[in-house]
Order: structure tokens, then C-alpha cells, then sequence
């Protein structure tokens, strides 16, 4: 896996964490985003474009075919759904969830 941090005056204010998986489907190597994430303060300044940049290259040095970013419905959900798209990446599959419950 990797981890990719953006430093400012000894602070982390950005980075990405993911790992390279083999599709069990295909002869796919993929780049898995687990999380991406720039503090609120530092966006719209070109440093969550150079984190992602540095994690496509990570991944094109190790030969993956794909990187997969995740989409978050509640966050930021139009601003980078744009971005994704503006840049190349297309909507491949939706991700449904449920909380499971504990009986005490």
C-alpha cells in the first residue's frame, strides 16, 4: 500500500491513502483509493490535484491499469463528481451500505 502526505510547517494538510489490488475478474491491476482528503483551509489551491497526481504516478510505477477512487454521496457530491469527470474518470459502480445492529 501507500500513504502520501502533503506537509505544511511540520503539519500534514493533505494526502491519500490506497493500495494495488488484482481484479478477480480480469487481468487488471487497480490502484484502490481508501481515503483523500485536503483540510478545508488548503483547497482550490492545486494541492488535492498534485496528492492525486503523485498517487496515479505511484500507481503507473507499479504497473496498475486502473485507479478506483471512491465517491462519497454526501461529500462534496458535486464539485467532485465534476472533477472526477473533468479529469478523465468515469462512474463504474455504486456502493451500498447498512449499519448493522447489535442486539445487547
Amino acid at each position: 500500500g501507500v500513504v502520501i502526505a502533503a506537509w505544511l510547517d511540520g503539519h500534514i494538510v493533505g494526502g491519500v491513502v490506497g493500495f494495488l489490488v488484482q481484479d478477480l475478474f480480469s487481468d487488471t491491476l487497480a490502484l484502490n483509493e481508501l481515503a483523500w482528503y485536503v483540510r478545508p483551509e488548503h483547497r482550490s489551491h492545486g494541492l488535492g490535484e498534485g496528492i492525486l497526481g503523485a498517487f496515479e504516478q505511484w500507481g503507473r510505477e507499479r504497473c496498475a491499469n486502473v485507479i478506483r477512487m471512491a465517491h462519497l454521496s454526501e461529500s462534496m457530491a458535486k464539485s467532485l463528481r465534476r472533477y472526477y469527470k473533468n479529469n478523465g474518470y468515469k462512474q463504474s459502480e455504486t456502493l451500498f451500505v447498512k449499519d448493522l445492529i447489535y442486539d445487547d
